[in-house]
């Protein structure tokens, strides 16, 4: 019978088993292989593992706080344009207020990922943001 060859990737294999059996025991003490059905031989001492500095332990990481969607100023200039979402409300509380960028003429309604957003906008009521 021949003897297998040990390749490099068969010693990492053996070496990270016997380093897994090594910390569970650490962990849980010495486990009782024969009620596992593993009959136990008194194996050699197991080489000293060489000694790593703990690793720092890791920071929760916390999303930033996204501001609250405000319009950039100057205030919007004209009749049935508003520089918040509560003063259009005011104005036109059956209608729907929309955020309308007034360089592109594009509204946006709440829900949007660019409501509130535009730099050059204003909020109005539909109504008056589609006349």
């Amino acid at each position: 019978m021949t003897k297998p060859v040990k390749t490099k990737s068969t010693r990492l294999l053996v070496s990270l088993r016997d380093d897994i059996e090594r910390f569970l025991d650490a962990l849980f003490g010495e486990l009782d292989r024969t009620r596992l059905g593993q009959t136990t031989t008194p194996a050699a001492a197991p080489t000293p593992a060489p000694t790593r500095a703990a690793p720092a332990p890791a920071q929760r990481f916390t999303p930033p706080v996204k501001p609250a969607p405000t319009l950039a100023t100057p205030p919007p200039v004209g009749a049935g344009r508003f520089q918040t979402e509560a003063q259009a409300k005011s104005q036109c509380p059956a209608d729907l207020v929309v955020c309308v960028n007034l360089t592109s003429k594009i509204f946006h309604v709440a829900g949007h990922k660019s409501y509130g957003t535009t730099k050059a906008g204003a909020y109005m009521c539909e109504k008056e943001a589609t006349a």
